[in-house]
């Protein structure tokens, strides 16, 4: 089935532990009992720009997932475990031949849910990467990085918008 592509950088000893993520979030609380308030102008604006096309993404990937890629896998599941030995076998002729051609029209399906999962991985990286309007962003950001561990790299420009809001409250 389908996954999501990484890139060589993202492997787990890259990734910060949950503690450090934590542990950067204790300056949250003082900073929301400071007043901190959404930040204005275009800061704010390419914040709801990156949310909702991260939205978007998501809504499309999940959308073709249930009602193109998930039926399709149930197909090809069926037709494989009508196969001898309930699986495509490819010393066999007979079920190397039903593989090609079922793969026909099966591959399309999983490369089209390919090219949605790493638009989804693109937008979900910008949405992170763009400053946060306020600390519900940043905590959203936060949550999105805990579903998706390997944004790890963006955990600076994580902290840096927490630091810059602070800054905003203050003054």
């Amino acid at each position: 089935m389908a996954s999501s592509t990484l890139g060589a950088d993202c492997v787990r000893a890259n990734h910060p532990s949950r503690r450090n993520i934590l542990a950067s979030l204790a300056v949250a609380p003082a900073a929301v009992a400071i007043g901190a308030t959404a930040a204005g102008g275009r800061a704010g604006s390419e914040w709801s720009r990156a949310m909702r096309g991260e939205a978007a993404a998501c809504a499309e990937m999940h959308q073709f997932k249930r009602d193109v890629l998930d039926p399709a896998s149930r197909r090809w599941c069926k037709i494989a475990k009508s196969m001898p030995g309930g699986r495509f076998n490819p010393d066999d002729a007979a079920s190397h031949a039903v593989y090609v051609r079922e793969s026909i029209w099966y591959d399309p399906i999983e490369r089209r849910f390919d090219e949605l999962n790493n638009a989804h991985d693109v937008a979900l990286v910008a949405m992170i990467e763009t400053p946060a309007a306020d600390f519900a962003g940043v905590f959203r950001k936060l949550e999105a990085f805990e579903k998706w561990d390997p944004a790890a790299t963006s955990l600076g420009v994580i902290v840096a918008d927490m630091r810059r809001l602070m800054r905003e409250a203050r003054s």
